[in-house]
C-alpha cells in the first residue's frame, strides 16, 4: 500500500477529480472521533459526491454526499479539515481516502 498526502491547495480539484471517477461505487464512511469514539456513518453506501466548501486557501469543510436508497440521502460534512490523504492498494487502485479535522477526529472513506 502507498499513500500520498493531498497539498492543501488541490483539495478543491482532487475532490472534484474522485468524486467523479467514485460516483456510484459502493464505500463504508467512518468517522474515528478524537475520544476514540467510533462513528458509522455511511456502511455499503453509495458515493455521490465529494466537495471542498470554502474560499481560496482556506477549506471550511468537506462534504460527502452518499445514499442508502432512494430515498436515504445524507450529506456529511467534515468539519475544518487539516490533511487529506489517499491510499492506494499494492495494485496502485485508490483504496481508502483520509481526512483529518483540526479537532482530531479523522473520516475515511473506504472503497468497495
Amino acid at each position: 500500500m502507498t499513500q500520498e498526502d493531498i497539498n492543501r491547495g488541490e483539495w478543491a480539484a482532487f475532490c472534484e477529480s474522485f468524486g467523479r471517477e467514485h460516483q456510484d461505487w459502493l464505500v463504508n464512511v467512518e468517522v474515528l472521533h478524537q475520544n476514540g469514539a467510533k462513528e458509522i456513518v455511511g456502511h455499503s453506501a453509495v458515493l455521490e459526491n465529494i466537495a471542498v466548501a470554502g474560499e481560496g486557501e482556506v477549506p471550511r469543510k468537506v462534504l460527502i454526499s452518499i445514499t442508502k436508497t432512494r430515498d436515504e440521502k445524507r450529506v456529511y460534512e467534515v468539519p475544518q479539515p487539516d490533511a487529506m490523504r489517499l491510499t492506494r492498494n499494492d495494485r496502485g487502485a485508490d483504496d481508502t481516502l483520509t481526512i483529518e479535522s483540526d479537532n482530531g477526529d479523522t473520516t475515511t472513506i473506504c472503497l468497495h
